[in-house]
């Protein structure tokens, strides 16, 4: 299996393996794939720490805050510090809620119990462990579908767990995790590849739909290759430079030691004295065949 390490700019985002044999049409497919997955799984992570922190969305209708709202929550903010922060607990259709004010008005503020919210919490964390790009990458792990979706999986029975009842349709959580989400203009839109859409480059060329991987990159399935997704017609991804930032600081870091070792070497009397003396003359020889040397220097002006 050739082994291919996707950037993006100069960035690692992570390693797959397609065979050699394989045509670039299902190479690519295989990458746009695992790059969109890794996304959802991103934006997952935010909305179900969000859903952790203040509860389910509200219906898009009832975004934001009316000022009689404002006034309650900071009647509620006083009333929890008189209660010494204490967290309120709130009876909502028959279970029990962390009341938790939303900054942005899009969820309700009745957040699970401290219990669920930390395993929603930590199973997050485990799926940024899971996409996490550069310690992947420097470890050799491989990115798998299968790996995704276990990921996937995860975030979906810890959700479950803490909404047994089960959540919104209009949620961002249940909607990402139904794939009926829609980007819009969003940010996440323009990261998102459309696989009928995408291009594949390697060492500043296009890996051309309809054959081989192999026509490109042999028939060694050991190869090893760094590859950039980019959307079909916008021309060549950006060149990675010629050395990494690591690289660059530690040349900078040497030629700045250098220069001041030359710094000290010019300033000390004691080491380079010696030039000044006859004996380190190099015409001294000359000097003394064109008969200047037995009176001494030779001056042209009265001292």
């Amino acid at each position: 299996m050739v082994l291919i390490h996707l950037k993006k700019n100069d960035a690692s985002l992570f390693l797959a393996q397609c065979p050699a044999a394989g045509s670039t049409d299902d190479a690519i497919d295989a990458l746009v794939h695992l790059h969109n997955e890794r996304l959802r799984i991103e934006r997952l992570c935010v909305a179900v720490e969000d859903l952790a922190k203040y509860g389910v969305f509200k219906p898009y209708a009832q975004h934001g805050y009316q000022p009689e709202d404002l006034d309650k929550f900071v009647a509620a903010g006083d009333a929890e510090e008189e209660a010494g922060g204490q967290e309120q607990i709130v009876t909502h259709e028959g279970r029990e809620y962390r009341k938790v004010a939303d900054p942005t008005g899009r969820r309700t503020g009745l957040a699970p119990l401290a219990t669920y919210a930390a395993t929603l919490e930590a199973t997050v964390a485990e799926a940024r462990d899971a996409i996490a790009a550069k310690q992947r990458v420097a470890a050799k792990h491989v990115t798998t579908a299968d790996e995704l979706r276990g990921v996937v999986d995860r975030l979906r029975a810890a959700v479950a767990i803490a909404y047994p009842m089960g959540i919104p349709e209009y949620d961002s959580v249940r909607e990402i995790l139904d794939g009926t989400e829609d980007l819009g203009e969003t940010i996440h839109a323009k990261e998102v590849l459309d696989a009928a859409n995408a291009a594949l480059w390697w060492a500043g060329k296009e890996l051309v739909r309809g054959k081989l991987l192999s026509d490109y990159v042999g028939r060694n399935d050991k190869t090893t290759i760094i590859a950039k997704l980019a959307r079909r017609g916008m021309g060549a991804p950006m060149r990675e430079p010629v050395m990494d930032e690591a690289a660059q600081r530690e040349m900078m870091a040497f030629y700045y030691r250098k220069q001041e070792e030359l710094k000290r070497l010019e300033d000390d009397e004691d080491d380079t004295s010696y030039t000044s003396s006859a004996w380190a003359n190099p015409r001294a020889l000359k000097s003394t065949f064109q008969g200047l040397s037995a009176g001494g220097n030779v001056a042209f002006r009265p001292r």
